[in-house]
């Protein structure tokens, strides 16, 4: 065990971190942080002004457009504009991962990062939940903590961490703000209704 995004197995004071991706921390901001029980999320913006610009400026993912890392003719400041890493593991060691970048949220500008225990949440700007990690986490009775329906294998076959993806059952229902336990979610939508998902214990 050990920092996930230093060299050192124990950091006693806090020290920056000087490198995301393979490329260094001065050529990108953080805005927004979340931490897991043995992962870490980050998600960056480059510095240059213009380049935030251009990406607020896009079009965020919807169900029926891709998001600007899937486009292939968005611009390149659009699919480097942000980005989503994360480091460590979801649950099981097969999920165990050096820092990475998910395309799937390339160029989405985010309002929010959260995580639980297990699992991860990223909301747009403008309300679309995207959810990813592992589905059960260390507890199989916890239905499906990344809110995309039951999960068809047996327990034992359960399936390693999933790539983000927005949360199809909150496609009508514009989300304003989110919160993670261990295993649950708490997604209120800029109406006022709350939905949960996940287990209770």
């Amino acid at each position: 065990c050990r920092q996930l995004l230093q060299r050192e197995r124990l950091v006693v004071r806090p020290r920056r971190v000087l490198r995301f991706g393979g490329a260094p921390a001065a050529s990108a901001a953080v805005a927004q942080v979340a931490v897991g029980l043995r992962f870490l999320a980050v998600a960056t913006r480059p510095l240059a002004a213009e380049g935030f610009a251009a990406s607020s400026a896009s079009p965020p993912a919807t169900a029926s457009t891709a998001s600007p890392a899937d486009d292939p003719t968005a611009s390149a400041p659009e699919r480097r504009s942000s980005q989503v890493f994360t480091v460590g593991v979801f649950c099981e060691p097969g999920d165990a991962h050096a820092l990475r970048a998910w395309e799937g949220l390339a160029g989405v500008p985010l309002r929010q990062l959260c995580a639980g225990s297990f699992h991860c949440c990223a909301l747009s700007a403008s309300g679309e939940l995207y959810t990813w990690g592992h589905p059960l986490g260390r507890d199989v009775s916890n239905g499906n903590l990344l809110g995309h329906g039951p999960i068809p294998l047996p327990a034992e076959h359960a399936p390693l961490a999933q790539p983000p993806r927005r949360v199809a059952g909150l496609a009508q229902h514009p989300v304003a703000e989110v919160s993670c336990s261990t295993y649950s979610v708490l997604a209120l939508t800029t109406d006022g209704r709350a939905f949960t998902w996940g287990d209770s214990d």
